[in-house]
């Protein structure tokens, strides 16, 4: 196969897939197939661009076997046809399957990896993301060489990645839903849908608490006003992959296949507001997959650590980070830094305490 781009290449168009087979690649050897007709591919970064403007860069290897038909797209293009209906449920529904598929490559890699918590993680990973951020800006604004060369050194890892991926807001569908209608008050205990059940419709929580269930046992809950759950089944018809209870009295919006496109047309934003949603969705994995590939790479001579004694998930980089800065406070003593330090100061103790 033909590759078209490689992972951490700068994306400047996606494509239309009009027939044939493309497929995305994670290492060397390691490729997954796309196929379809009138798909849209290798679009993720600039959806992601669009709520949260930077540098972006490409998520994965893209490839191309010769048959393949691929038509270039400019993001500017696609962003002005994702309110038309067809244009935009084309894109969710590849969306939908990538995030499905890298979901099932993650669950296989952490299998074996029974001391994995990929809420703690992606707590540790914003956490490192914000104090990054905020050591470069002291960095920028007073000059510290030594700083500087460790913040671009920080911003490099895997994690400081995952954590910008957290701390962008995401746009909500909050007021789309309740000027619409269609709005039902459902009380607590309820069951909205039941894992292994197929499902074609999606939920926006406008307002209480739901829980989420996978095989009986309770793995998040949702607070947040403009939340949206459900969008997988809606756009491939699988079945539930978790089940929803109301934790209290809820108000909820129910959008079915059947009524989506009226509610579509009155809403231009939907297809977008979904599109970013699932792309970050699909970022974070694959940050996930690779970071995990990273730590579990073969070193020759390695001492393996059982997994009680490693911490938490993403410890290991905050530690990394308070420690590096530790010994250059202790040589330079930059006064400027005070604030940030006593800001951060049971991170900082704790893991200089550690050493």
């Amino acid at each position: 196969m033909e590759r078209i781009h490689k992972h951490r290449d700068t994306p400047d168009q996606c494509w239309v897939l009009r027939q044939g087979k493309v497929a995305f690649g994670i290492k060397e050897g390691e490729t997954y197939p796309i196929e379809g007709v009138n798909m849209i591919v290798a679009a993720e970064e600039f959806i992601l661009g669009w709520g949260a403007p930077g540098l972006q860069f490409r998520l994965y290897d893209f490839y191309k076997e010769r048959d393949a038909v691929l038509i270039p797209v400019q993001p500017e293009r696609l962003r002005e046809l994702l309110p038309k209906y067809t244009v935009g449920f084309a894109l969710n529904q590849h969306l939908a399957r990538m995030a499905l598929v890298t979901a099932n490559i993650l669950r296989e890699r952490r299998s074996v990896d029974k001391s994995a918590d990929v809420e703690t993680y992606n707590a540790n990973a914003k956490k490192y993301y914000f104090a990054v951020t905020e050591l470069g800006e002291i960095a920028d604004k007073f000059r510290f060489p030594p700083i500087l060369q460790l913040v671009e050194k920080l911003k490099n890892e895997l994690i400081y990645e995952a954590g910008r991926i957290h701390a962008v807001p995401e746009k909500t569908l909050f007021d789309v839903a309740t000027q619409k209608g269609g709005v039902a008050s459902v009380p607590g205990n309820t069951v909205l849908c039941e894992q292994g059940t197929e499902g074609d419709e999606l939920f926006i929580l406008n307002r209480g608490t739901l829980d989420v269930f996978v095989k009986g046992a309770k793995v998040a809950s949702l607070s947040e006003a403009g939340s949206v759950i459900g969008e997988i089944a809606l756009f491939l018809g699988e079945h539930r992959t978790a089940t929803l209870r109301t934790a209290g009295a809820c108000e909820i919006t129910r959008l079915k296949r059947d009524n989506l496109k009226a509610f579509v047309e009155g809403n231009p934003i939907f297809f977008e507001t979904i599109a970013a949603s699932v792309s970050k969705r699909i970022r974070n994995t694959f940050v996930l997959i690779r970071d995990f590939d990273k730590k579990n790479q073969p070193h020759p001579g390695k001492i393996e650590i059982p997994a009680f004694l490693l911490g938490k998930p993403g410890e290991d980089k905050l530690a990394h980070l308070f420690r590096e800065l530790h010994n250059i406070q202790r040589f330079k003593r930059f006064e400027q830094l005070k604030p940030f330090i006593e800001k951060h100061k049971a991170d900082y103790q704790h893991f200089n305490e550690l050493k």
